[in-house]
Formats: structure tokens, sequence, C-alpha cells
């Protein structure tokens, strides 16, 4: 839960500036699409059995109501950490869904962005962006700590930052690299759309990534579904999409952004299918239990 209406409307601010910044630069960010939607050889996606049905409205909040984590809102605050924060919170979850709700680990977006040098898209400023498809190869390879030992505060982690890797836990007497856990597999999800919400419906959130326009940053809770109609699409932004559903006739993903709840839908936001090449760029993990 965010601290007080006063301050989460400043983070929200921070964060969409932030992002803003982003937009702005263009060569930099043309780049950094190229090589953030690059494959590492991530196992591709198992077949969609023919004899399951699909149903037209799916909310993984509602399938799995003992993983409270699925509807969690982050909020990522003056640094674009969105890269860590989606990959995080979808291990989170799956770590309850595939436990059938028996685990309930949190696990650290502060790790991947202050810890890995290959997740940054410049290591002295982590908050500049970074690639979703290497926080999940650090998932597999490296592991990742829990929220308890590497807490995130939005409040004290700004873009300019010079962020290092801590030895030690921060709140509890343990060594950081003693603690972390790994992902058993990284999944590359295909562009079939029913073969993606297969996935979820099975076994919970995957992380998507999408190109970043700025009429993105201005949606809100009185909107329908987001179809991103600005010209200006320079960037990207990762999120974890939880469902899907249909209103007005279009198709949409659900997905949980971390921009804080005073952002979009109470930090939810309708994305419209087949829109901005969200399809061609989601993955999934099978977590280690």
């Amino acid at each position: 839960m965010l601290d007080s209406s006063q301050e989460s409307g400043g983070r929200l601010d921070n964060a969409l500036s932030y992002l803003r910044q982003r937009l702005d630069t263009g060569s930099n960010q043309s780049s950094f699409i190229d090589n953030q939607l690059k494959k590492f050889g991530f196992n591709n996606q198992p077949t969609r059995p023919p004899v399951i049905a699909i149903p037209e409205q799916f909310d993984a909040r509602r399938q799995w109501p003992s993983c409270p984590s699925i509807g969690k809102v982050h909020n990522q605050g003056c640094c674009s950490s969105d890269y860590a924060f989606a990959v995080t919170s979808m291990l989170t979850d799956r770590s309850c869904t595939y436990s059938n709700g028996s685990v309930t680990r949190t696990f650290s977006a502060y790790d991947p962005l202050t810890c890995c040098d290959d997740c940054v898209l410049f290591r002295k400023d982590p908050c500049a962006g970074g690639y979703v498809s290497k926080v999940l190869q650090y998932a597999r390879k490296v592991g990742i700590v829990e929220e308890d030992c590497l807490p995130y505060s939005p409040g004290s982690i700004c873009s300019g930052d010079d962020l290092t890797c801590p030895r030690m836990c921060k709140t509890v007497g343990k060594y950081v690299a003693d603690n972390r856990r790994t992902a058993t597999k990284v999944i590359a999800l295909d562009a079939v759309v029913n073969n993606i919400k297969y996935e979820i419906m099975e076994n919970g959130p995957v992380v998507a990534s999408f190109k970043l326009c700025e009429d993105y940053l201005k949606y809100g809770s009185g909107e329908g579904v987001y179809v991103g109609k600005a010209e200006r699409c320079v960037g990207i932004h990762n999120f974890k999409v939880i469902g899907w559903g249909q209103e007005e006739g279009m198709d949409y993903w659900l997905a949980v952004d971390s921009l804080g709840e005073d952002w979009g839908k109470s930090g939810a936001v309708k994305f419209r299918m087949n829109q901005l090449e969200v399809e061609k760029h989601m993955y999934a993990v099978v977590p280690k239990i």
C-alpha cells in the first residue's frame, strides 16, 4: 500500500516525468529497443493442447485468490525500473501459483537493479532502464533474493544515483549471495494469442515488453481499453499480464504496471491486443519451489 495520496502522487509524477525523459532520447532509445527485444536462447513455449477451451475473460487474481501478490501494484518511484519489477513480480506470483498458494515469497526488484551489470542500460545509472530478457537470464542463472533481504524504497531511488550491490542483506544478517533463489526455466512465448492465454490460465502471469508511447503515461481510471494512438513511440516499457477480456468490441490484455496506484486503473491497464507488438515479446518462468 502507498503511504499517502500526496506522497504517492509525487512518486507518480516523478516516475512519469522520468519516462517522458526516456521518450526524448531518440537515438539511445532506438538502440535500447534493438537490444531489449533480442532472444536469449530461452525455451520455446510448449504447444497448447487443442482440447483446452479458452474463456472469453480471465483474471488471475480470481483464479488464484490465495496469491494476493498477483494484484499488488508496485511503485518504481523516479526510477525506470519496470524491467526489474515486471520479472520479480511474475516470479513472486508464479512461486505462489505453482505451489497452489503454499509459497508466498516476494522477490526483490532491488537485486537485479543493483547487482546485475548486464541487466541495466548504463551501469552508473540503473534507473536509466534495462533489459527484461537479461533479468530473466539473471533469475535463471544467478537467482534473486527476497524483498526482506533487499527492500526497494521508491522514495530513495532515482535516476542519476550510483547504486551499488550490497554485500549483506539490509534487514537480515545474511549474505546476499547466499540467499538467492533461481528459476528452473525461462520460456519465450510465441505470438499466438490463444497460446499466451493458455499459459496465463494454466500457470500464472507473464511478462510483456511493448513500445512506450507518450499517451500511455496519461492513461487514467476513466478510460477504457488503451489503444496506443500516440505517434511518439520511442523506447520500451514492461509490465505483468494477468488476464484478458473484451470491452466495446476490443480484445485486451489485463496488466499490472509498476507506476503506483495513482496511475491507470488503480495501477492496472486494459491494453489492446495486437497493439504495439506486445504479443511478440512475452516471457514466463518456471520457478524453483
